[in-house]
């Protein structure tokens, strides 16, 4: 039952060239039971993502109605935090037991799976999900402090009156979710200084994120119905490739605008006047004045932990910041996905190939950028999963017929033809992209 790919289709073992058509499955693995975010967040040994996306009790009705319905794929949904979240290498036996019957009844349904180690702007202590908790302390964060010095958006912290909708997205230029992916794939070369365990704090995390998807796919090398694994959903880049960390992002999003300098400041307990932005005249711009922190909260567990200004990018004298090394994060030709996730997805597909060498890979980029770049000596068998959205439609929650906006050329766009055109792009510029890999892979 097994798939493969073979140009830019996929393939089954009697040569039958087969169109996934599936659905994500499901949201709420995002969360543990009883972790909406509305509630106040729990963390640690105590939370259980068993019964994620639901009950076994309920598989059944859930697989027949989407098969029902013509489905025969499923992206099936996991999180870091749901294997590892009882700390370093403590692996949730009971979640690996229900996670592996679940994908066992699945292929009862004639499913192909693949699995999603999904994260939305790294964890849960971020606002969204992904990693465990455990890892801010690894790095001196305290995350209970993140969301009073706004280092962090939660809807635990702000809902209802500070929370407006798509506002989480903001999490991505904020400073926690920020130097967290900064640190995932690029600590070796911009924090040289920080070590845990006797590894610089990337390969630290790259281990543990690696070695948790790993302990799950020995559980499912055995079925052919589960076709292989996502390497990360919609990575992020941080600040890695900022040109000068006093700028602004050269794409703002609703809510409060800052630069990585104004967010390092504001981390390390400082208040800092900032720009709001919101929708207005079919653009983003800028609408008023207002604080980052005004609490002055820090982030740190002891001030000597602050890492960035442990790798001298900037110092605080007399209340005073300066910033030593603005270009810090800057890196000649910069391609994200070719320089950072590529090195990353390359060992993770090892790694788990070692236990199946069949499996399928689905590779992302950040969704700005868009973009997968794989050479020619990389591992074959890979999907470009790239992701791409009506943004307007995204935001608003309403779709546009008159007008939309090119966010990447940062201009409106008029009119059903002209957002067609756009949405035509967008989507051929994907297909270009796969046709420039291996001769040709599926998108």
């Amino acid at each position: 039952m097994g798939l493969k790919t073979e140009g830019h289709w996929f393939v089954d073992r009697e040569g039958n060239r087969i169109l996934l058509r599936g659905v994500n499955l499901g949201g709420s693995s995002k969360v543990p039971l009883g972790g909406e975010t509305h509630l106040p967040a729990n963390f640690g040994p105590n939370v259980s993502f068993v019964g994620r996306p639901f009950p076994l009790t309920e598989a059944d009705e859930h697989f027949t109605r989407l098969r029902h319905w013509g489905f025969n794929c499923l992206r099936l949904l996991t999180t870091w935090e749901a294997i590892e979240h009882s700390g370093s290498g403590n692996y949730d036996i009971a979640y690996l037991d229900y996670f592996e019957k679940l994908v066992e009844i699945a292929g009862e349904y004639g499913f192909w799976i693949f699995v999603d180690p999904h994260q939305d702007v790294w964890s849960r202590a971020t606002g969204g999900d992904g990693a465990p908790h455990w890892l801010f302390e690894k790095v001196g964060m305290d995350y209970r402090t993140f969301d009073r010095a706004e280092a962090a958006l939660t809807m635990q912290g702000n809902y209802p009156e500070n929370y407006p909708p798509m506002s989480w997205t903001s999490n991505y230029n904020r400073f926690a979710t920020a130097t967290m992916f900064t640190l995932f794939f690029g600590g070796r070369k911009f924090a040289t200084s920080l070590e845990i365990d006797g590894l610089n704090v990337q390969d630290y995390l790259q281990h543990h994120y690696i070695g948790a998807i790993e302990t799950l796919a020995e559980r499912l090398a055995g079925f052919d119905h589960v076709i292989g694994f996502d390497s990360m959903n919609e990575p992020h880049n941080g600040y890695i490739g900022y040109p000068d960390i006093r700028d602004l992002p050269k794409i703002p999003i609703p809510g409060k605008v800052f630069s990585p300098f104004e967010a390092m400041q504001a981390a390390a307990g400082l208040s800092v006047k900032v720009k709001e932005y919101g929708i207005k005249l079919f653009n983003l711009r800028p609408l008023r004045e207002v604080m980052l922190n005004p609490e002055g909260v820090s982030i740190w567990i002891d001030d000597d932990m602050d890492l960035w200004r442990n790798e001298g990018i900037w110092k605080l004298t007399s209340r005073n910041p300066e910033v030593l090394k603005p270009h810090h994060f800057w890196v000649e030709n910069f391609i994200f996905f070719r320089d950072f996730i590529r090195p990353f997805a390359v060992d993770y597909i090892e790694r788990l190939r070692a236990l199946r060498d069949d499996w399928i890979f689905f590779l992302e980029g950040n969704p700005v950028e868009g973009k997968v770049q794989w050479h020619r000596s990389d591992p074959r068998g890979v999907v470009n999963a790239s992701h791409w959205y009506d943004t307007l439609t995204l935001f608003t929650r309403k779709f546009q017929t008159l007008y939309n906006v090119d966010l990447e050329h940062r201009r409106p766009v008029l009119f059903k033809r002209g957002i067609r055109r756009l949405f035509r792009r967008q989507l051929e510029d994907h297909i270009l992209d796969s046709q420039q890999i291996h001769g040709g892979i599926p998108t």
